[in-house]
């Protein structure tokens, strides 16, 4: 059996990871690079595998906030991980020092249900289709008074709200929280499912800097690809 290993994240300090059974850390820089041993000829794809890198990233979070490295980045040993994270030790430092102590949580939102676009068979001319998926689209859009309600819930208790907003007209929303706050999050999210109950939305989390930690760069960092 040939052993490689996924890597999980990006740590500061070695106490934050070390009491994790199961997972091997290899030291690049200023940071601690976490990661899951698994069989090479099963793969990285494998159910196997895929469950215990969740497993164990969910472990670690329990002990401190991380960066985390996009899944299907492998290495066979920490002389390889090391020039693989090089280009982001620095970045990663700065957030794991910044932002010690917080987690993410997200808000993925919907509005209305059915089609995005009209059916073109419907239609003579190309001003008409045009009008009508205008129409389709505004009615699947988020309600603005939900948007201003979420930033003004949100607002006192993280210091930056994120959004990203998906094809299928959804937005999801990511908040940075301290630990010591998710209960209050969490009530403020059954809250906002009262005053909008026409608004689907799923309230997810803790996890580890993943949005917040987003680069420019292609490479290893979250949500970035893979190597």
């Amino acid at each position: 059996m040939t052993t490689r290993y996924a890597l999980i994240g990006a740590h500061l300090e070695q106490g934050d990871a070390d009491t994790v059974e199961g997972v091997t850390l290899f030291t690049a820089g200023p940071v601690i690079i976490s990661a899951a041993p698994f069989d090479d000829s099963k793969g990285l794809a494998s159910r196997q595998t895929i469950d215990s890198v969740a497993m164990l990233r969910g472990r670690l979070l329990n002990c401190q906030t991380f960066v985390a490295i996009r899944y299907g980045a492998s290495v066979s040993s920490g002389d390889e991980a090391m020039p693989k994270c090089r280009p982001f030790i620095d970045r990663w430092h700065e957030l794991l020092v910044r932002h010690r102590g917080k987690v993410e949580m997200t808000m993925k939102a919907v509005a209305g249900e059915g089609s995005l676009r009209p059916d073109r068979r419907e239609f003579i001319s190309g001003a008409g289709y045009l009008r009508d998926l205008q129409r389709l689209r505004s009615e699947r859009a988020l309600p603005v008074a939900f948007e201003s309600a979420v930033e003004s819930a949100f607002s006192p208790l993280t210091e930056e709200i994120r959004h990203v907003d998906r094809q299928d007209l959804s937005r999801e929303f990511a908040f940075l929280i301290p630990r010591d706050k998710l209960e209050d999050a969490f009530e403020l999210a059954r809250t906002l499912k009262e005053e909008f109950p026409s608004v689907p939305f799923l309230f997810s989390g803790p996890w580890p800097l993943e949005e917040f930690a987003r680069l420019e760069a292609e490479g290893i960092a979250a949500g970035t690809g893979g190597c």
